[in-house]
């Protein structure tokens, strides 16, 4: 009897073990299958930052929270990543306002992307972590304009905040935070700047020129002062003013090299239009050396639009040599038409113009073009030419 006893409850308690185990094991799995599920979801969108709808990624991940902030610190430091990534995990980081993230986004305010660095700034500046400091200030000497503006601002946010803590916290040199300017001084610039472009457009020449100029002098400061400059050596380079023109590019290089003009560089973008101008006034050599440096210092560099400057720039180099210049030259149409002006019949006074009409809108020049068309048919409205002038005007208006 004593020994069935003994069995029963032998087995009972095997039976209670095994209960137990199970109720063990069930647990642990339940607990671990999310967990698994949730990073899988982690590393599927840490994948698709930066592509397709790029932000969809984005905002997943920050909604995902802490438990995402690893995956984030890897791809903001994994250098094999596009830009895009890197500067959208930055983002995302600063978002999530997880201290894990303050070491990683110090490092990337090293990184060769302008644009990492300054999310990377603003992300430290959300962070409010006093150890952000030093590198934050160090940025208000970076080459980039918008790196620039974003630690200062991004020092400002820390030194309210530990104001309203009652602490204080030894901030920026203030003579470097005066060079960057308030958002209402970005503001009123590309108003401005905007304005200027307008009047160009519809070809108010001078006052275009005295807006855009207006822009330099009263915000100097500003990404817009050196896109102005180029806005206003293009103007000139229309009127076939090149001394002016250069002039405006030489100061933009000087001055703004590291402004934005859409995505190119100001300092590339104005050493490419300064190297044309040398070569419409026939300055060989300063035509080269310009551009050589333009090949040599920006070699990724682009136009507005994101295409390559590079193969533009060897393709000007390659016909830099006054023999091999195929170009059609306006000073020397304007100086034949003088010479020529009693031997010409007026067939060939009225190609001549057509001819230098037909050049100013090769080169977009179409105010010039314009004018060059009417003033053929003003004066030989019988020759053939006259005909093809007032084609080209239709051409140009329909524009």
């Amino acid at each position: 009897m004593m020994e069935k006893e003994r069995e029963n409850r032998t087995k009972i308690i095997g039976i209670s073990i095994a209960v137990i185990a199970l109720i063990i094991v069930g647990g642990l799995l339940a607990f671990c299958q999310p967990e698994t599920e949730l990073q899988r979801k982690i590393d599927r969108e840490i994948s698709q930052l930066g592509t397709g709808d790029r932000f969809e990624a984005l905002r997943a991940l920050v909604e995902i929270g802490k438990p995402a902030v690893p995956a984030l610190i890897e791809a903001l430091q994994d250098k094999g990543n596009p830009v895009t990534r890197r500067w959208q995990a930055a983002k995302a980081l600063g978002a999530i306002k997880d201290a894990r993230a303050v070491e990683p986004l110090i490092k990337a305010m090293s990184d060769e992307s302008e644009f990492v660095r300054r999310v990377a700034a603003e992300s430290l500046g959300k962070l409010g972590d006093k150890r952000a400091i030093p590198v934050l200030k160090e940025a208000l000497k970076d080459k980039g304009w918008h790196v620039r503006r974003s630690a200062a601002e991004a020092l400002k946010k820390l030194e309210i905040e530990a104001k309203q803590k009652g602490g204080e916290y030894p901030v920026a040199d203030q003579k470097l935070q005066k060079k960057i300017p308030s958002r209402d001084i970005v503001v009123k610039s590309e108003k401005l700047y905007k304005k200027g472009i307008q009047l160009w457009r519809k070809d108010e020449i001078d006052e275009a020129i005295e807006t855009l100029r207006e822009v330099v002098d009263k915000y100097p400061e500003t990404n817009r002062a050196g896109c102005a400059l180029i806005s206003i050596g293009k103007i000139y380079m229309g009127q076939s003013d090149y001394q002016e023109a250069i002039e405006s590019f030489k100061e933009a290089i000087e001055k703004h090299p590291s402004s934005r003009y859409g995505e190119a560089i100001v300092g590339a973008y104005a050493c490419f239009y300064l190297g044309k101008c040398y070569i419409r006034e026939e300055r060989w050599d300063e035509a080269k050396k310009i551009l050589n440096q333009l090949l040599e210092k920006y070699p990724e560099s682009t136009d507005p639009v994101g295409r390559k400057l590079a193969p533009h720039v060897r393709s000007l180099l390659e016909e830099i040599e006054p023999k091999e210049i195929n170009s059609f030259h306006l000073p020397k149409v304007k100086l034949q038409r003088k010479q020529e002006k009693i031997l010409l019949t007026s067939e060939e006074k009225a190609k001549a113009l057509y001819t230098l009409g037909e050049n100013y809108q090769l080169n977009k020049m179409y105010h010039k073009a314009i004018k060059e068309y009417e003033k053929l048919i003003k004066e030989y409205p019988k020759t053939t030419w006259a005909e093809k002038a007032g084609q080209r005007i239709k051409e140009i208006k329909a524009k």
